[in-house]
């Protein structure tokens, strides 16, 4: 239960780190592309792996993250922190500079990282070779050992070059984005938030909105979840979260209706309720979630 919890974490804590850097957008800092230009290629225990469908970057907010997808679904995140052109080592402790894989051919979709690894030592590197902050592109070599918990599984990706990638603005403007819609009642009160976000993380749409008083409330799906009814499982694929303070609420009952979800132009749209219990302080009492509907663009 503990390591699904430290996953459930580092999701939320990802999507509140992405909401401030939402904040922080601008057309110097640049912000994730389309499908892009250039090359993202490497090899996965041996096999090749070509990014042919995504290959976008973002250097904003103090960070680097490259993502790299291909048509099968197996993807590669590198996450630094921005020192520019430099060789960034990837420590197993490390929570800024990090490796993940994913591969959503093969069950269990949990991300393999270069931060799970039980013995702390150094499992990689991300060397940024060049960035060209006129044509807003970077260039580099990567290698990474990979691990995830839930299974001891180990991804060992050698080879790894990045070629070029856009960081900056897409060359023409994308159509309107359908509106973002977001409500809540929490124990039978309106949660009013101030902002409400969603990316596209480690392989899930991570959905985030937040109060004027800092509570949040954090839904987790999968990025290939399809139109359906689903049931909140904090151990399972589809996630619910209420902070409050220093409480946090996992949802240990409740439901998720996937209404529509549009992998072709990122938007998201359901309805949601569920029970969370805060399962680091026992005796504390429930909290309800009630009326829950959202419509989202994710990024």
């Amino acid at each position: 239960m503990l390591k699904q919890i430290k996953l459930l974490a580092l999701l939320v804590t990802a999507g509140i780190w992405l909401t401030a850097c939402e904040k922080e957008y601008s057309l110097e800092t640049g912000g994730l592309t389309g499908g892009g230009s250039g090359t993202f290629r490497a090899r996965v225990d041996g096999s090749p792996w070509s990014a042919d469908i995504i290959k976008t970057a973002r250097r904003t907010g103090g960070m680097i993250e490259l993502k790299g997808r291909n048509a099968a679904g197996q993807q590669i995140v590198l996450t630094v922190r921005d020192s520019g052109v430099y060789q960034y080592q990837l420590n197993s402790t490390s929570n800024v500079n990090f490796g993940v894989y994913i591969d959503s051919t093969v069950a269990p979709y949990e991300p393999y990282s270069t931060n799970q690894w039980f013995t702390d030592s150094l499992y990689g590197y991300v060397n940024i070779t060049s960035i060209d902050t006129v044509r807003k592109t970077m260039s580099g070599t990567f290698k990474m050992k990979v691990f995830r918990t839930i299974d001891s599984g180990v991804k060992d990706i050698t080879e790894g070059v990045f070629s070029n990638i856009s960081y900056g603005p897409p060359a023409t403007t994308p159509p309107p984005a359908p509106a973002n819609n977001f409500f809540v009642r929490v124990d039978g009160t309106e949660f009013v938030e101030n902002s409400f976000t969603a990316s596209e993380l480690l392989g899930n749409v991570v959905i985030n909105a937040a109060s004027g008083s800092g509570a949040t409330v954090t839904i987790v799906v999968p990025a290939t979840i399809a139109a359906g009814t689903y049931n909140f499982n904090a151990a399972g694929q589809i996630t619910g979260t209420y902070a409050s303070n220093t409480n946090v609420y996992l949802a240990q009952a409740g439901t998720m209706v996937i209404q529509e979800h549009n992998t072709a132009t990122n938007f998201i749209r359901a309805t949601f309720s569920f029970t969370g219990t805060d399962l680091m302080n026992p005796g504390t009492p429930d909290v309800t979630l009630t009326e829950g509907a959202l419509s989202v663009t994710y990024n």
